[in-house]
C-alpha cells in the first residue's frame, strides 16, 4: 500500500480547502455580527482553548477557571449545562465548527497536498502504515491518519457528520474511547459501521452527492480516484464485531439471526422491544437499538448511555438490564471475560495481548493506557484483535491466491484509449474492516474472471479458517471516486462464488501449462 498508493486529484482538494476557509470566515463573521451579540471587541481566536476559557469565565456565572480546565476543556458539557442560554449555545457551536473545519483542512487536506512532490495535478498518494501502531493488532496509518478521514460528503453548514475517530467531544461520552490510529471506538462503530442497512447508506450518499456543485458540500474522499482504465473496488466486512461476539458467546439468538441472513439489528430490535416487527423497524428505533447494542459491547454504563440515548439514568439502566436478560450468553461472556485471567487475553488467531494489574504492558499513548485500566478493555481487545486477525488473513489470502498469480499473467494486461499498457490489480487501502483495490475494468467486466467477486469470496471464506460459528459477509462497492462508490448487490443464491474461484484456478493452470510447454 505504501509503495503503490492511490491516485489523488489535487484540484479537488484545493476546492475543498477553499470552501472550508470560506466557511470558517463566515462563522467568524457571524460570531462578531451585531445581531448575534455574541462577542464584542476584542476579538478572540476560536481555536485557542485559553481564549475560549476566558470567554466562559466572563460570560458564565457558575463557571470557574482552574488549572485543570486548561487541559480538560469539555465544550459539550458546558453546552449541556447551559442548554437554555442561546448566547452560550451559539458560541459553543461556532467554536466547535471552526475547530472541526480547521482540523479537516490542516490535518488532512494540507498534509496530503504537501506530500505531492511532483507538482502534478494528479499524483500517487500513500500514507505511512504501521503494523504495530495499535494495542489490538489493527493496522494504523499516519501522515495523515487515513482511518479517520470523513466517510461521506460533509455539509459545511451542518457538521455533525464529520466523524473524526478521536473526536474529543464524543470521547467525553464514550468512556472507553481509543485514540490509537486504526482502532475503532464506539463513535466509529455507530457512525461508520457497515451494519447491513443498505437502503439507509445509499439514501445518505445519494442525497449528499446530489449537491456536487454546492459550495456548502465537500467530499475529501472524492479526491482519491482510480487511474484511467481502472476502478476502485471496496469490500467491507458487515457487523464483524457482532459476529465475533456471536462466535465467542455462542448466543443462540445471535447465531440464529446471522445464519438466517436477515437484518441482525432489526431482529435484535424485535427481541429487545415488545411489539416491534423485524420486517418493519423505524429508523429511530433501529438507531436506538444500535447504540444500546454496541454501547454494551464496548462496556458502556448507565451514566454514559443516558447521554448517548438522551434518556433518564433509570431508563438507561433498564435498557442495560433488558439486554442482559434477552441476550444472556452475551452478557455472561462479557462478565466473565472482563476479568483478565493470567494477565493476558487471546484473540481468535491465538495472538496474546498481555496485561498487568488490568493495565496493558504494551507501550501506548496516555489516552489508550487509561482505557487499558478498565476491565472492559479485555473484551475490546478480543473483539478488535480478532477483527484484525481476520482482515489480515484475508489480505494474505487475496495476495497469494489472486493478485500475485494475476501479476504473472501478461495475457490479462490490456491497453487503454491512449495506447498505454494497463497494469495488474493493486491493493491500495485498508480502512478499519474495509479493503480497497484498484482493478483494471476488464477484470471487472469479464464474467469469466470478475475479480471483485473473487476477492469477496476470499474475504468471506476466512471464517472457515478460524472455524467461526457464523458466516462472514462483505459489502461490495465499485466506482471511480473513493467517496462516491456505488453498492453492488450480490445474491449468493444466484452467483456461485466457489464455482467462479474454481474456474479462475482452471484459467491459471491452463496458462501455467502453456508457459511450461513453451519453455
Amino acid at each position: 500500500m505504501e509503495i503503490e498508493g492511490v491516485c489523488c486529484d489535487t484540484s479537488k482538494l484545493d476546492n475543498c480547502s477553499e470552501k472550508i476557509l470560506k466557511r470558517i470566515k463566515e462563522i467568524n463573521c457571524s460570531v462578531y455580527n451585531e445581531d448575534s451579540k455574541l462577542i464584542r471587541e476584542p476579538k478572540i481566536n476560536l481555536n485557542s482553548p485559553q481564549q475560549v476559557l476566558d470567554w466562559f469565565g466572563k460570560n458564565l456565572e457558575n463557571y470557574k477557571i482552574t488549572s485543570s480546565n486548561k487541559e480538560t476543556l469539555a465544550i459539550e458539557r458546558v453546552k449541556f449545562l447551559n442548554c437554555n442560554n442561546k448566547k452560550v449555545v451559539d458560541f459553543i457551536d461556532s467554536v466547535s465548527n471552526v475547530r472541526k473545519l480547521t482540523k479537516l483542512n490542516s490535518s488532512y487536506i494540507k498534509i496530503i497536498l504537501k506530500s505531492n512532490r511532483t507538482n502534478n495535478l494528479k499524483f500517487q498518494f500513500s500514507c505511512l502504515w504501521n503494523q504495530t501502531g495499535t494495542t489490538t493488532g489493527r493496522l494504523s496509518s499516519t501522515k495523515p491518519n487515513f482511518q479517520s478521514l470523513p466517510r461521506n460528503s460533509t455539509k459545511l453548514t451542518k457538521l455533525n457528520n464529520i466523524d473524526f475517530d478521536d473526536d474529543d467531544n464524543f470521547n467525553n461520552i464514550n468512556n472507553n474511547n481509543n485514540n490509537n490510529n486504526g482502532e475503532k471506538n464506539l463513535y466509529t462503530l455507530l457512525n461508520n459501521d457497515n451494519d447491513g442497512d443498505d437502503d439507509e447508506d445509499d439514501d445518505n450518499i445519494d442525497e449528499l452527492n446530489s449537491y456536487n456543485n454546492n459550495n456548502n458540500i465537500i467530499n475529501i474522499r472524492n479526491s482519491f480516484i482510480s487511474r484511467e482504465g481502472y476502478s476502485l473496488v471496496a469490500l467491507d466486512y458487515n457487523q464483524i464485531e457482532l459476529r465475533i461476539m456471536a462466535h465467542y458467546s455462542k448466543d443462540k439468538h445471535l447465531i440464529e439471526y446471522f445464519e438466517s441472513g436477515k437484518d441482525v439489528i432489526n431482529m435484535m430490535a424485535s427481541r429487545l422491544i415488545d411489539g416491534v416487527d423485524p420486517n418493519n423497524v423505524k429508523k429511530e428505533i433501529r438507531d436506538k437499538v444500535k447504540r444500546i447494542v454496541y454501547g454494551i459491547l464496548y462496556g458502556i454504563q448507565k451514566n454514559s448511555l443516558h447521554k448517548l440515548l438522551g434518556v433518564s439514568l433509570d431508563e438507561a439502566q433498564e435498557h442495560i438490564n433488558n439486554f442482559n436478560l434477552k441476550f444472556e450468553e452475551v452478557s455472561s461472556f462479557i462478565k466473565i471475560n472482563s476479568q483478565i485471567k493470567n494477565g493476558k487475553i487471546l484473540t481468535i488467531g491465538n495472538r496474546i495481548r498481555r496485561f498487568q494489574d488490568h493495565s496493558s504492558i504494551i507501550p501506548s499513548t496516555s489516552s489508550s493506557s487509561s482505557l487499558s485500566s478498565s476491565p472492559i478493555q479485555a473484551i475490546n481487545s478480543i473483539m478488535q484483535g480478532s477483527s484484525a486477525d481476520i482482515i489480515k488473513m484475508a489480505m494474505i489470502n487475496i495476495m497469494n491466491e489472486l493478485l500475485l498469480p494475476l501479476s504473472k499473467l501478461r495475457e490479462f494486461i490490456g491497453v487503454n484509449s491512449k495506447g498505454d499498457v494497463v497494469g495488474t490489480p493493486r491493493f491500495v487501502l485498508q480502512v478499519h474492516d474495509e479493503l480497497v483495490f484498484e482493478i483494471p475494468d476488464q477484470l471487472l467486466s469479464d464474467e469469466s474472471i470478475r475479480l471483485d467477486l473473487l476477492i469477496k469470496y476470499q474475504m468471506e471464506r476466512i471464517g472457515n479458517h478460524f472455524n467461526l460459528l457464523v458466516p462472514l459477509v462483505t459489502s461490495l462497492s465499485i466506482g471511480k471516486k473513493y467517496g462516491s462508490l456505488s453498492r453492488v448487490m450480490v445474491d449468493p443464491k444466484n452467483i456461485d462464488l466457489n464455482g467462479k474461484m474454481n474456474n479462475f484456478k482452471s484459467i491459471l493452470n491452463s496458462f501455467t501449462d502453456y508457459n511450461l510447454k513453451i519453455k
